[in-house]
């Protein structure tokens, strides 16, 4: 799925897509529970009073926002495809398992704007986040007929797994504070391409970021298989290939540096190992260019 995206719209979108979809599934909001793709959620007793979809005028270089405050009235999306708010909406972060997107959704612009008013505010803080997703996916199903199910399928994996060498990373220490003012557990950041900053960072949270790298590093789903339980500190830099050749061989990337493949096991001491497995991955059976906004 990502290389499909790289190769029709470029690498600026991949990298972006994987960003926002990450930044979505990370907003915060009281009570916030973002289980709706795995599991049932309470239905909302309110939907959008409000509900703006139009083709986005904007440059499409010129900035792209996404906002949903936890203490506002609704999101707010702007020059930005469909994909996303069909991510946010199913509250599904891996892209690499979203199969059966319209080309228009990740090709056309939009500025989307949800809302509720009057009495319904106060009833939305109450919500937790996969309800507002919820919300959001209900007024999706209006304006755009979209219809998607979840389904396991065999697919492509990679086991993140400890090296013979053994783990090169820093144990976290507990209670301390990062220069950036954050402390372990709290954060895992990434700045594409081809760099990952672990700060306190647990090894299923490192699996969870590489399945989403927005460049062609991965392209599949990684599992954590290290049996490391800890928190570390750890700085990963590598080569994307932007190719989109297989650069589990290890051989250098474009820029001559190495394949994320290379890097793992020597900054890091894991490895990652090919598999195929069963994997739940989000099929969207139906979606419609949204009619002129009304």
């Amino acid at each position: 799925m990502l290389r499909d995206i790289a190769r029709k719209f470029g690498m600026g979108m991949v990298a972006w897509v994987a960003l926002a979809a990450l930044s979505l599934g990370q907003a915060g909001a009281p009570g916030a529970d973002s289980s709706q793709a795995g599991g049932a959620v309470a239905e909302p007793p309110i939907q959008f009073d409000v509900v703006s979809v139009r083709q986005s005028q904007a440059d499409r270089k010129g900035p792209r926002v996404r906002s949903m405050p936890a203490d506002g009235d609704g999101m707010t999306f702007t020059n930005q495809p469909m994909l996303v708010m069909i991510l946010a909406a199913s509250d599904f972060n891996t892209i690499a398992l979203t199969q059966g997107l319209p080309e228009w959704t990740m090709s056309d612009r939009y500025d989307m704007t949800v809302k509720v008013t009057g009495a319904d505010v106060a009833v939305y803080h109450m919500l937790s986040l996969a309800q507002r997703l919820l919300m959001l996916r209900r007024a999706l199903e209006d304006r755009i007929k979209l219809k998607e199910h979840l389904e396991l399928r065999p697919e492509p994996v990679y086991d993140l797994t400890v090296a013979k060498s053994g783990p090169k990373m820093k144990a976290a220490t507990p209670g301390e504070t990062y220069p950036n003012g954050f402390k372990p557990g709290e954060t895992i950041l990434f700045t594409p391409p081809g760099r990952l900053v672990g700060q306190g960072a647990t090894m299923a949270e490192l699996a969870s970021r590489m399945s989403d790298l927005g460049d062609y590093s991965i392209g599949h789903q990684v599992f954590d298989k290290t049996g490391l339980t800890g928190r570390y500190d750890f700085t990963l830099e590598w080569t994307p290939d932007m190719n989109g050749a297989d650069a589990s061989n290890g051989q250098a990337g474009d820029a001559g540096g190495p394949t994320l493949f290379t890097a793992v096991p020597e900054q890091l001491g894991l490895k990652l190992d090919a598999a195929k497995e069963p994997v739940e991955c989000l099929i969207i059976d139906h979606a419609e260019r949204p009619a002129a906004n009304y």
